[in-house]
């Protein structure tokens, strides 16, 4: 009897235990972000715009908690499909809760940077980095001063790969280190201004409560560190307006981005609407007159209807805005608008990524997302 529990125990000694874990995030009110655009003033040059559309104005929408250091400082944070790095604030800011580094035992300082930096990075070091139940110790990450990051408020994780000998990523520590059993982020961004659940992020597993059994995947661009596809047929009804195009997943942003002249193009289609400092607004009255969105990407087609890419909750003087912008960049940059249909797996290990439409019970809401203080300013001065 004894060997026999003797036996057990090693057996259970031998075998591996891993976490997963499923956070709620949260997602700032209109009157936050206009307070978070006043409350951060820029010390860099913040020229960095898409016809006149602000990115520290898109930031710091989705966010949720982690812990930094040996005595766990408390810091809420965003996301980023589009970037690998973890970027913590730190300063004196009274209004940023910010990373003290000489308060945490285990913050090692180092030399090496990180990768396709941009933020002015006042420092770099090693920490351990907690969300939920997971840790990862030793974690690379980037500290800046409030307000000299261009597209990031309070702090940042990277969700992106990691790059080929360099630093590992959150997710990569955390697989690294036998913390997680799959390399597979689940995300969820709820729409939905209305409701409290502002959506999740799982880690290590997905969340079955909201995923539909026909999830589709698709390859993501290989060797670039951040989650992009190639649009194959972008069609807005029977107009076509791309093939074959690289398009970034950012869940930092609410809109879609297009290259300027697919934008041109696209405008032209949106009968009735006014462009306004960049921004194309609607009378809320002509929205469903507007065409419906078709994106085939391996062979998977998603619609999106006018009232997904509309924000129809808030409106001024009776107009909305279409979530559509333009970039200077050749990539088409894929926001909120489209990722938050959807649940999105990111699968790292077989470099794809799986859409699964939202069970009924946690479907968001398709008109709910946010006007950037930049478009009520422009109301205010035309009308």
């Amino acid at each position: 009897m004894f060997c026999k529990s003797l036996f057990v125990l090693s057996v259970l000694a031998s075998v591996q235990v891993y976490a997963q874990v499923t956070v709620q995030l949260y997602r700032n009110t209109i009157s936050d972000l206009i307070q978070n655009a006043h409350s951060h003033p820029a010390k860099i040059d913040t020229t960095e715009r898409v016809n006149g559309l602000n990115f520290n104005l898109l930031a710091y929408w989705y966010y949720s908690t982690i812990s930094v250091g040996s005595n766990k400082q408390k810091l809420n944070v965003s996301f980023a499909t589009e970037d690998e790095s973890i970027y913590i604030p730190t300063g004196g800011d009274k209004n940023v809760t910010t990373f003290n580094p000489s308060e945490s035992s285990s913050f090692i300082r180092t030399t090496t940077k990180i990768p396709n930096v941009h933020c002015n990075v006042s420092m770099y070091g090693n920490d351990t980095v907690q969300i939920g139940n997971l840790s990862a110790a030793s974690q690379p990450l980037a500290l800046y001063e409030v307000g000299t990051c261009m597209n990031i408020l309070n702090g940042s994780v990277g969700l992106g790969f990691t790059v080929e000998n360099q630093l590992p990523t959150f997710v990569d520590n955390l697989f690294l280190q036998g913390k997680i059993k799959k390399q597979v982020v689940g995300l969820h961004l709820n729409r939905d201004w209305k409701s409290h659940f502002a959506g999740e992020i799982s880690i290590g597993h997905l969340d079955t409560r909201l995923v539909d059994d026909n999830i589709k995947y698709i390859k993501a661009t290989p060797v670039v560190p951040y989650w992009s596809v190639t649009l194959n047929i972008v069609k807005f009804n029977d107009v076509l307006i791309a093939t074959n195009v690289e398009a970034v997943l950012s869940s930092y942003l609410a809109f879609i981005l297009l290259p300027n002249d697919n934008f041109r193009t696209v405008s032209k289609l949106m009968k009735g609407s006014i462009l306004v400092d960049g921004f194309l607004l609607i009378d809320k009255s002509s929205v469903d007159k507007l065409p419906a969105l078709e994106i085939t990407v391996s062979e998977n087609k998603y619609t999106l209807s006018p009232k997904d890419y509309v924000d129809t909750v808030h409106d001024f003087n009776g107009l909305n805005l279409i979530l559509l912008g333009s970039t200077e960049d050749s990539k088409w940059q894929i926001g909120g608008s489209f990722l938050g249909k959807y649940y999105m797996e990111l699968d790292y290990q077989n470099r794809r990524i799986g859409f699964s439409e939202l069970k009924s019970s946690g479907g968001p809401s398709r008109s709910g997302l946010f006007v950037p203080l930049l478009l009520i300013t422009a109301l205010i001065n035309v009308m």
